[in-house]
């Protein structure tokens, strides 16, 4: 069915009917607008405390107390001047103490009292000190002239000793002169009796604890070669040259010894003594015998001395080996050599003549 049409038609509206007591008023173009204020909205929840408020972190940058701008602005510039109370002369003094100056003074006094004293003193000692050392002055006079004697004496033995050409001239100069005479006529039987010119004496040291005298290391400039002689100087001014040391002695040639092995003898020699442990033969018990390789100055042979080994020899003997570090020790012993002994290089060491190659003092009948 068809909607039926109904035909335009204007309708009127009627305007709503405003009150009587709101006026409205028309605003002319030279008048300023009217601007309605709004009242502001009133905040009706609860207050919160302030000291619960954090403040700005902002707040905490620099120093924790810094004062404000106000307190800066405000407060009156310091100003220090050291020149302010110059020429102001102080309005209270103090009282001087005079008890301070009274102690000074005693103090100062006191001191001079002393010194006066002590230079009255010191006068007295000082002239006594001089003749103390006056006294010792003299003293050390005649020592230092004793020793310049005995130095010129020792250089002019040595000298003598030296330059000496025959026998006759060597006695008097030498240690023990009548024991070594017969030494003397074997030893120069086949060879010239002067060692040689002495240019200067080139050293002098001393040789302690031997004997009852003093000995001497003399070392001389020998035709531009060193030699070192052993002195002795006695209690009575004497001075002697140790002659079977300057030329070390033996009473046969050692290598004549070592290649000829005379049996059933005995000989003292002048040798190098160290340790060594070669057994063999009749020494080949080593739990019995101690064993030492011996040399001698200028010689090529080598010969091996045995000791018992808890004997009182080898105890010395390793003494002396250990006092010298265990380096070869140059001292005077008594060999043996037993008859029909098969050991081609053995000797049996009898005893210790000298830990060195000096004989001290030959009482005992040696060599």
């Amino acid at each position: 069915m068809a909607r039926e049409e109904k035909p335009a038609e204007l309708r009127v509206v009627d305007e709503p009917t405003v009150p009587e007591d709101e006026v409205h008023r028309l605003r002319l173009e030279d008048e300023i607008p009217v601007v309605r204020v709004m009242p502001e909205p009133v905040d009706l929840r609860t207050p919160i405390d302030a000291r619960l408020i954090e403040p700005s972190r902002n707040f905490h940058e620099g120093r924790t107390h810094e004062p404000g701008i106000e307190a800066l602005i405000e407060a009156p510039p310091v100003i220090e001047s050291t020149e302010e109370d110059w020429g102001n002369e102080p309005t209270r003094r103090e009282p001087m103490p005079w008890g301070w100056f009274v102690l000074v003074g005693l103090i100062l006094g006191g001191a001079v009292i002393w010194s006066v004293f002590q230079m009255q003193k010191g006068t007295e000692n000082l002239v006594e000190v001089r003749r103390e050392a006056i006294t010792l002055l003299k003293e050390e006079d005649r020592e230092q002239k004793e020793a310049s004697d005995l130095l010129t004496k020792i250089e002019t033995v040595s000298k003598q000793f030296c330059e000496a050409n025959r026998i006759e001239s060597l006695l008097p100069l030498i240690r023990h002169p009548d024991r070594v005479a017969t030494f003397l006529q074997n030893y120069y039987a086949d060879r010239p009796v002067r060692m040689g010119t002495v240019l200067k004496l080139t050293d002098l040291q001393p040789l302690p604890n031997l004997g009852t005298g003093t000995f001497w290391v003399v070392t001389l400039d020998l035709d531009g070669e060193q030699k070192s002689l052993l002195v002795e100087t006695s209690k009575d001014g004497s001075v002697r040259v140790d002659w079977e040391s300057a030329v070390v002695y033996q009473p046969i040639p050692w290598d004549e010894y070592a290649s000829n092995r005379p049996g059933g003898t005995t000989y003292p020699f002048r040798v190098y003594l160290e340790p060594d442990n070669l057994f063999s033969h009749e020494f080949s018990d080593e739990s019995q015998w101690a064993c030492f390789r011996l040399t001698a100055k200028g010689s090529e042979e080598t010969l091996f001395g045995y000791a018992k080994r808890n004997s009182p020899v080898t105890a010395e003997l390793m003494e002396l080996i250990r006092q010298s570090g265990g380096r070869k020790v140059a001292c005077l012993l008594r060999l043996g050599l037993p008859k029909d002994l098969r050991s081609h290089r053995g000797v049996v060491i009898e005893r210790i003549i000298s830990p060195r190659w000096i004989l001290i003092d030959p009482s005992d009948g040696e060599p």
